[in-house]
């Protein structure tokens, strides 16, 4: 059991962490502060960026002033236009290398993982945090690729949660192109309905239909348990009859059966039959009836 939408947190930043208010488990939205960084090494830069910033402004300004004709001051005027704009976009990139040091969340989701405490180095490629959103979940399942024509793209399928006894049904949205030389399987994701009590990484079973057969289903609160019988009561012409089932393998709340009412009808008239003879008579005296 997966989440659809899932997000590691990584900075893009050098620095240690000195602000991390969201602990494992908590709930959080989009743009609620995550982590904060102490980035001396990117305001640096960014004061280094504003006083270039202002030096070519200046040097700007001084060119476009100057009103000789000469061709030599026409030429100036064209390197310290340049010089500007490139100190402009050096500038804009230390401020936004510097709004890196505070990281927020990029959606609404529960931290799933913590794997940084404040103290900590931060660096670019380290996850310190996972988020996940709870309310859309996916299993992903290994269908081996003898039955995978039986599994398209869209079908709904049986899916049991047995940590929770609950029985879904998932949609088919993505089957992967190759499959597993080492497995001979082929890995589908199906999406689930939101249901109370799943959670990521629980253990669920996909069932894939191989063949079709015809079954009695009746629910389990319908059959009634008498000794070692199994009974259920029909309603023909408005009374209820009693017949007798064999269960079979259980499905969620259902039970496949198998009637046995019309053998043990049979044997019952055949019993009846017996006990009902008449029996022979033997008399004493007869030789050939003595006992």
């Amino acid at each position: 059991m997966r989440s659809r939408l899932a997000v590691e947190i990584e900075p893009k930043v050098h620095g240690r962490i000195t602000e991390l208010p969201v602990r494992l488990g908590q709930t959080v939205k989009e743009g609620d502060l995550l982590v904060t960084l102490a980035s001396d090494e990117v305001a640096a830069r960014v004061g280094q960026a504003e006083a270039a910033l202002r030096q070519a402004e200046t040097d700007f300004q001084r060119v476009t002033r100057c009103r000789h004709p000469a061709p030599p001051c026409r030429r100036n005027s064209t390197a310290p236009r340049f010089r500007l704009e490139g100190a402009r976009a050096s500038a804009a990139e230390a401020k936004a290398m510097l709004a890196y040091a505070r990281i927020t969340a990029p959606i609404n989701g529960v931290v799933a993982r913590k794997d940084a405490e404040v103290g900590d180095l931060a660096m670019p490629g380290k996850t310190l945090l996972r988020l996940e959103d709870p309310a859309h979940l996916r299993l992903e399942a290994e269908v081996p690729d003898s039955v995978l024509a039986r599994v398209p793209t869209g079908a709904k399928l049986p899916v049991r949660i047995d940590s929770l006894g609950l029985a879904l049904e998932g949609e088919v949205v993505e089957i992967a192109p190759l499959a597993d030389v080492a497995t001979r399987s082929v890995r589908v994701k199906l999406d689930l309905p939101a249901t109370p009590g799943l959670r990521s990484g629980q253990f669920g079973r996909l069932a894939v239909p191989v063949a079709e057969a015809d079954r009695l289903i009746v629910p389990t609160s319908a059959v009634v348990q008498r000794g070692q019988l199994d009974l259920v009561f029909v309603a023909r012409d408005g009374r209820a009859q009693m017949r007798l089932v064999r269960p079979g393998r259980g499905a969620g709340r259902r039970y496949r059966t198998a009637c046995r009412a019309r053998a043990r009808r049979k044997r019952g008239r055949r019993r009846r039959a017996r006990l009902a003879r008449p029996a022979s008579r033997c008399s004493p005296t007869d030789p050939k009836r003595a006992l």
